[in-house]
């Protein structure tokens, strides 16, 4: 004799124990991957933080450098590692530079200095952030004056204007936000 399913039957126990099944199996999965989300929500607040930034940029044409891109680097890559931090950089640079409508040359040569940030940001540990974040905001402010002065020439008192404002606005943020956040995050 061929088994038949009872259609109602079936629908009527199939829906009371698959929605609970599903909303458990999510909020498991949750739990499971909650550094992965964690993660993944603190890489897209930077890249908002940014982007809102570039919007400002926009408004004010101050040679001053303003962006949170370092310091979402540098604490994405101590605490998620390399690939969350080149995350970051990537797409904070791009994303805040297109919503700028400031997308040059200059772009790809600071998605480079911010790569260069996430990589050497590996080697330090969370309790080392500000002194990390400052280190690295020196070594990027370094690495792209140089390019943009032997390369591309640019302005000698808009470079250093651009790398000064930077380095010193970064100082401040290191030493008064990246130790909360990073507890925050932990």
């Amino acid at each position: 004799m061929p088994f038949v399913i009872d259609r109602k039957r079936f629908n009527a126990y199939f829906n009371k124990l698959f929605y609970p099944a599903l909303f458990i199996s999510i909020l498991l999965l949750i739990f499971l991957l909650r550094h992965v989300l964690k993660a993944f929500i603190v890489m897209l607040l930077f890249i908002f933080a940014n982007v809102v930034i570039g919007r400002i940029r926009r408004v004010i044409p101050v040679p001053i450098e303003i962006e949170v891109v370092t310091l979402g680097t540098v604490i994405c890559t101590i605490l998620y590692g390399f690939g969350a931090g080149a995350f970051v950089a990537v797409f904070s640079a791009i994303i805040g530079a297109v919503i700028a409508k400031r997308i040059s040359p200059y772009t790809l040569i600071m998605v480079v200095g911010y790569v260069i940030v996430a990589t050497i940001a590996t080697a330090f540990d969370p309790a080392g952030v500000v002194k990390a974040g400052i280190i690295l905001t020196i070594v990027n402010n370094l690495f792209i004056f140089c390019v943009f002065q032997f390369a591309f020439r640019y302005s000698v008192f808009r470079n250093i204007s651009y790398g000064l404002s930077n380095i010193i606005l970064n100082i401040l943020i290191f030493k008064y936000l990246a130790e909360p956040i990073l507890h925050f995050l932990i």
